[in-house]
């Protein structure tokens, strides 16, 4: 799912009597809660793709190589490159909270800026400052906050070439 808050997926549905537009955000309300009423099916999921400006990223860490259930994801876009930043950016973070969470410090602090070293490593500490993780049989908060931290900053890397950090 991170990848879809990350674009800014919307979800389409449909019931005999209407179709709705729900922005992912809108969508999912709790664990393993959605808006969607009884009598609606998802119909499409659509969001605006990436172009030649934009840069993207999804890492995962999970108990296994496949099929495993997260301790945590990372998406990352980083939309309308101009020079040597960019001005829009989501980081949408999985397995930390009941439902995905946004790493909106961490946006901000990369918004418009030069994406050098320093900058990435100070969003990617953002980003475990943004999230109150939760704690079960994968992993406690503090590991899952530590890790936050070092799969933001891997995913940046990851996203944004080398020749664009200023390096």
């Amino acid at each position: 799912m991170p990848p879809l808050y990350a674009l800014s997926a919307t979800i389409v549905t449909r019931s005999k009597s209407e179709r709705r537009e729900i922005p992912i955000e809108e969508f999912f309300i709790g664990y393993r809660k959605t808006v969607l009423r009884p009598d609606e099916l998802i119909e499409e999921i659509y969001f605006d793709e990436l172009t030649g400006n934009d840069a993207a990223a999804y890492l995962k860490l999970g108990l296994r190589e496949a099929n495993a259930i997260s301790i945590v994801d990372v998406a990352v876009t980083l939309r309308s490159k101009r020079i040597d930043s960019y001005t829009e950016v989501k980081i949408a973070l999985g397995a930390v909270a009941p439902t995905i969470v946004r790493a909106h410090s961490c946006e901000q602090a990369l918004v418009g800026k030069r994406l050098t070293e320093k900058t990435l490593q100070e969003a990617a500490r953002l980003a475990s400052q943004d999230v109150s993780p939760i704690t079960d049989i994968r992993g406690s908060a503090e590991y899952r906050r530590r890790v936050v931290s070092s799969l933001v900053y891997q995913a940046l890397h990851k996203a944004v070439p080398k020749k664009c950090r200023g390096v």
